[in-house]
């Protein structure tokens, strides 16, 4: 009797290790079989991709504290933690980014920097905060916008207004020739026609099909 215990117990264990083997075996081949690309990505994520989740998470004490080596970086995608934060309307962490040297220029994914997202989706409070940064109005997206196109597209009257107390040029054109005036008509916006009645050569300016304001006017009544 005892022996066949001990036989039935050393069975019984082996059958443990056996299946222990088995699922250690399983999970080496599973890791073998991920591509390898995919794991390197995993291992060699950025700092600024962590700095991006940062923003994500709103974790603002850590921005607060954030590397300047690292704030002005792009992640994967090629935005920056600043750009990130204003185009999630986050004002807080764009506060803190602009404290500890965040810069507005840099031109991420699609050509945007910092301003094309909130000019666009009309975020003033994060618009204002970027503009006291003195950035360049002049830089385009990879469709020849500028932030302050968007922004007279879409209506919002009081982000065109600060753009122009900027500096913002109106006789600035999109790739097309089309100034914020031809943009502000062709979308209605009466009100944004409105702050361009005190430029008059805008009206005459002709776009790459020689259409003027004045033009854009004057079918519309027809």
């Amino acid at each position: 009797m005892i022996s066949e215990q001990n036989t039935k117990n050393k069975g019984i264990r082996m059958n443990k290790i056996i299946s222990a083997l088995v699922i250690t075996l399983s999970f080496s081949c599973l890791q073998a079989s991920q591509p390898r690309c995919k794991r390197q990505k995993i291992a060699k994520r950025s700092k600024a991709d962590i700095l991006i989740d940062v923003v994500f998470l709103r974790k603002f004490s850590v921005l607060e504290k954030a590397s300047r080596s690292t704030i002005n970086k792009q992640g994967t995608y090629g935005n920056t933690a600043l750009c990130a934060a204003a185009s999630t309307q986050y004002l807080r962490g764009v506060i803190a980014l602009l404290k500890r040297g965040a810069c507005v220029d840099i031109i991420g994914r699609n050509g945007f920097t910092s301003l094309h997202q909130p000019a666009f989706k009309g975020y003033l409070c994060i618009v204002k905060e970027l503009l006291k940064k003195s950035p360049d109005l002049t830089l385009c997206d990879s469709c020849g916008w500028t932030a302050f196109h968007y922004a007279v597209l879409d209506g919002h009257v009081s982000i065109v207004k600060a753009f122009l107390a900027a500096g913002a040029k109106p006789t600035v054109v999109t790739p097309k020739g089309n100034t914020a005036l031809h943009l502000a008509l062709w979308a209605g916006h009466v009100d944004v026609v409105e702050l361009f009645v005190e430029y008059p050569e805008l009206w005459a300016q002709k776009n790459k099909d020689g259409v003027t304001p004045r033009n854009v006017v004057q079918t519309t009544k027809k």
